[in-house]
């Protein structure tokens, strides 16, 4: 269990007290793995701290917890993150009757404004490179090409693309779909593009997963990368793998799952796109979202800045 691996200060009695209402916690109020494993990430971080100051946990004051925020070296967004984490941490405390008050309750991360996307894409040249260096020899080289595809062509979250099964890639009329399970359960479907579908059919044959309907789509590969297991290909390691494509083509950015997400959509928006489709087809529930990832208005400012052009003889 995840829990058993959290470095809680606590120790004998308390320690075991709290299992039960960590685990339930967890069980009941944080369903996204991605949450989960945020929050056991930032309590880790705390409880480390804590111990560092020589702190007891149910001693410690909202004084303390500002002074770990202080000191934080993420941004204003994980600071934000973390905080909310550790407020459920004493909320659980708090519940077990171990403490009066909530120290975190009172303490504020720092403020941010973010009205532009801090999320890299990939322009043209960059995206050429990035497939010029893709190989479709080998079954894992077949998979990867398939996993870039639906990244480049579908804008879909890291978690959708994790979660696919052999059975999300489905026939509706002539046609073939991805069907994405996305966050809070909520389903989303999408046209396959005909260059990944090319990609999938092509792995999917290959592979001989085309009749394994309860097969994830993507799945990882045993240690002699040749043979496909029953296990989908885990975020951490989609990341490295984009990450490493991205090294080997030459791009001096930080490029992470969401680029792909983000240079879909500046494509599509590019190409003629309206706004509210690349919202829909990145299914977000806001075209502000959208808008954070829509990278055409920073050429446009490219070119309003160069009007600036004052005479000077």
């Amino acid at each position: 269990m995840q829990v058993e691996r959290l470095k809680l200060l606590l120790s004998g009695p308390q320690a075991e007290k709290l299992r039960e209402e960590f685990e339930d916690t967890i069980a009941s109020e944080l369903r996204n793995p991605n949450t989960i494993s945020a929050y056991l990430y930032a309590w880790r971080n705390f409880a480390d701290w804590c111990r560092e100051q020589k702190l007891d946990p149910l001693k410690v004051r909202a004084a303390h917890i500002g002074a770990w925020i202080a000191q934080h070296k993420g941004s204003p967004r994980t600071q934000r993150q973390h905080l909310s984490a550790v407020r459920r941490l004493f909320d659980i405390y708090l519940f077990r009757g171990l403490i009066e008050t909530n120290p975190a309750a009172r303490v504020r991360a720092a403020k941010f404004s973010d009205s532009r996307a801090r999320t890299e894409s990939l322009d043209p040249d960059e995206a050429k490179r990035f497939f010029a260096q893709l190989k479709n020899a080998s079954l894992i080289e077949q998979r990867n090409m398939a996993i870039v595809r639906v990244f480049f062509h579908h804008a879909p979250r890291a978690t959708a693309v994790v979660k696919l099964g052999v059975a999300d890639y489905f026939l509706k009329g002539n046609e073939r779909w991805l069907r994405f399970g996305e966050k809070r359960g909520k389903v989303h479907e999408l046209p396959v593009h005909p260059k990944a579908k090319h990609a999938v059919d092509t792995w999917l044959a290959n592979s001989g997963l085309s009749d394994h309907s309860d097969w994830p789509l993507f799945p990882a590969f045993s240690r002699d990368r040749e043979t496909p297991i029953c296990r989908p290909i885990s975020r951490r390691s989609l990341y490295k793998l984009l990450r490493r494509f991205a090294t080997k083509a030459a791009i001096d950015k930080k490029i992470g799952c969401h680029s792909f997400r983000a240079t879909a959509i500046t494509f599509f928006r590019e190409n003629g796109g309206s706004l509210e489709d690349a919202g829909r087809l990145a299914n977000h529930e806001s075209l502000v979202t959208t808008m954070l990832y829509d990278h055409t208005s920073d050429k446009a400012l490219v070119g309003h800045v160069l009007r600036v052009d004052i005479p000077e003889a």
